[in-house]
């Protein structure tokens, strides 16, 4: 049976290499982070655009893309240094990680963001996805 694309991101946030729990509202995805809480880690499968799709010759390491980054509410710039590793260049108006990126949260209670653009992955290789390109863990 011939590979097909499907968009499956299995997103994940972690905190010392535990996964939290992730609320979604649409876009939206809410996190409440444990008082000590210190760094945690955007985890998600990578994929390469140039790999996936014709019409592209983008041949990085992509995870996911997040936009409208928040903590406790207050709004983190694309640029700011607490996303301190696993961060592409910020775009006008979103910031890919590479599938594993690191946010300094020094403590706060909540952090918020919109997942702007996931990529496509090819089912045969997407071992997190079932058949209908929906995470399964």
């Amino acid at each position: 049976m011939p590979s097909r694309s499907i968009a499956c991101t299995a997103l994940r946030v972690t905190i010392d290499g535990l996964a939290m729990p992730v609320d979604t509202d649409g876009r939206t995805r809410r996190v409440h982070l444990p008082p000590a809480a210190r760094e945690l880690r955007l985890v998600s499968s990578p994929w390469v655009p140039a790999e996936t799709r014709a019409d592209s010759d983008d041949t990085r390491r992509l995870g996911v893309a997040i936009a409208n980054l928040r903590l406790d509410g207050l709004p983190i710039g694309l640029g700011d240094a607490r996303l301190s590793g696993g961060w592409h260049a910020p775009e006008a108006e979103w910031r890919w990680t590479t599938g594993n990126a690191a946010l300094s949260v020094n403590g706060a209670r909540e952090l918020a963001f919109d997942l702007a653009m996931t990529g496509t992955y090819w089912q045969a290789r997407a071992q997190h996805c079932d058949t209908w390109g929906r995470d399964v863990g």
